[in-house]
């Protein structure tokens, strides 16, 4: 790719799916290069060209993509960021280099019909191939899972709790087992709770107050909050989930991570094999014997971190050095 060229975002989803369109004409904008993102939806164009940049095209029909390429010079690349079925219309282009950034999207074998596929670890390249054997018979390259090169940090401050299913943590009294622990390591704490509303526990229906209070009377300082941010997990020191919580990107800063699986929950062989590289219990004497023999997994979650995150392409920047060869 040289320096002269431009590059076009392809983008057929409604406004409803602004986020992932946000995300990715961000990291082009971080790139500094030239770029036009050509939408299929009209709310979606108004919304991102307000929002973000005025190189947009709003293209309704199959001869409005047709044009609109048309007019760019220099046009070499068309990146994909969803596969979807309006995505032909520019695809059977031969002329441009059809790329698609693949994320978590649902697999089809209709990515053959790209020239690249971009994926972010060889943890997706190998569900991919499950479903496309051949798929490896085409160029792909890993750049790494960039949606977590935000979350890096040498700064870890605060145990980390998410919690999807407070009443579990509350019976098993793993969260005054976290306070204990934060008292004794001088640690802050950081609770991202989902909010459960269908539930007649006193505690919960009023858990935010009544757990700042607790952490108070423990000289414990905390802050809670209704979802997971990139920031909070940053500051991490380690995780305390429950398995319904658990993200890859919590793998990213190699800090202990500590999984609750209830006694009768099934769990897939896949991501049994995946539990193995981080420390997994169900009662409260399991947690306590876990917690007061260390960290004793930090390699094998780096390795884990490098298959299903692409670490070291994050490190090594290798989404952006594509555009500079």
């Amino acid at each position: 790719m040289s320096s002269n060229s431009i590059y076009m975002l392809y983008y057929a989803e409604n406004k409803t799916k602004y986020a992932n369109l946000e995300f990715w004409a961000i990291e082009f904008l971080k790139l500094k290069i030239r770029f036009y993102i050509l939408v299929r939806d009209e709310k979606l164009y108004e919304k991102i060209r307000t929002s973000l940049t005025d190189c947009v095209i709003y293209a309704k029909s199959t001869s409005d993509v047709e044009s609109s390429i048309a007019n760019i010079s220099n046009l070499e690349a068309i990146f994909y960021i969803s596969n979807h079925p309006k995505n032909i219309h520019s695809l059977a282009l031969n002329n441009y280099k059809h790329i698609l950034l693949y994320t978590n999207n649902a697999i089809s074998k209709v990515f053959r019909v790209y020239d690249e596929l971009w994926a972010p670890s060889q943890f997706h390249l190998d569900n991919i191939a499950k479903s496309i054997p051949n798929i490896t018979d085409m160029k792909t390259i890993i750049i790494g899972a960039i949606q977590a090169q935000d979350i890096i940090s040498l700064e870890h401050k605060s145990i980390l709790y998410v919690i999807s299913n407070l009443n579990d943590f509350l019976q098993n009294q793993f969260i005054q087992e976290g306070v204990k622990y934060a008292k004794q390591h001088s640690c802050a704490m950081q609770f991202a709770i989902r909010d459960n509303n269908k539930t007649n526990n006193i505690f919960i229906k009023n858990y935010q107050k009544q757990l700042k209070e607790y952490c108070d009377s423990q000289d414990i300082d905390c802050k809670i909050f209704n979802k997971i941010s990139d920031a909070v997990i940053a500051d991490s020191t380690c995780i305390v989930c429950d398995i319904d919580s658990y993200k890859d990107k919590f793998l990213i800063n190699n800090i202990p991570i500590y999984v609750y699986k209830p006694l009768n929950k099934y769990i897939d062989e896949d991501n049994m094999a995946m539990l193995k590289s981080l420390y997994v219990f169900s009662t409260k004497n399991e947690f306590k014997e876990i917690v007061s023999k260390g960290d004793f997994k930090a390699l094998e979650r780096e390795k884990l971190a490098e298959y299903r995150l692409g670490k070291s392409f994050i490190m090594d920047k290798t989404f952006q050095k594509q555009f500079l060869q």
